[in-house]
């Protein structure tokens, strides 16, 4: 917001707004809110929208009534030279013989880390011959570790918030998950796919 004040005070012609987060139709959240009320402002002032998708092109214009003139897209994509340069990192501890469903996620409202951890619980009771792990830090990490705890499901659960090479960590997962809210197409799912792993989406 300071930025586009900013930028038109000093006399900046062109002005170019990506956006970070995920806004999808039904959103009733106060950031949404928030950002329908600065972009009907700001809009006129601004030159182009980017995005990474075309659904978050699709949702940008069904929630923000952005001028689909404005709005042009492009594409996540990921580096394979450099993610072949690397080793994968093996720095999970094998808690059994069993199977690994593994997330690469942060912990926050729209990854929905909750989400997995609830999931994970039914499908132990199913079948016991699977584990799980998720990697990733944020401001849901408490809440994360007491459900996995009144759960319990510390034995099979294993929550790690001090890894920062999560890309090459995933390569040690039999199957890989996202369970967010309302994403398109994150590059953690790029990963996933270039390690060949089965993901597991939410729709």
């Amino acid at each position: 917001i300071y930025a586009l004040i900013i930028a038109k005070l000093t006399g900046i012609r062109k002005l170019i707004s990506s956006f970070g987060g995920n806004y999808f139709p039904g959103n009733r959240s106060f950031d949404t809110f928030l950002l329908r009320f600065i972009y009907k402002i700001f809009d006129p002032f601004i030159n182009l929208y980017i995005c990474n998708s075309h659904i978050g092109k699709k949702c940008l214009l069904a929630e923000l009534n952005l001028n689909h003139k404005k709005i042009i897209v492009i594409n996540n994509g990921l580096d394979f030279n450099l993610m072949s340069e690397k080793k994968p990192i093996n720095i999970l501890p094998i808690i059994s013989k069993n199977k690994i469903v593994g997330s690469v996620s942060n912990l926050n409202y729209d990854k929905d880390p909750l989400n997995f951890i609830e999931s994970a619980y039914l499908v132990k009771k199913k079948y016991n011959n699977v584990d799980f792990h998720l990697i990733g830090s944020g401001n849901l990490e408490y809440k994360c570790r007491e459900k996995i705890e009144k759960l319990g499901m510390s034995d099979y659960f294993k929550l790690y918030t001090n890894i920062n090479q999560g890309h090459l960590v995933s390569n040690f997962f039999d199957i890989a998950v996202l369970s967010s809210r309302n994403e398109a197409f994150p590059n953690v799912l790029l990963e996933y796919m270039f390690w060949g792993k089965p993901c597991v989406v939410t729709d």
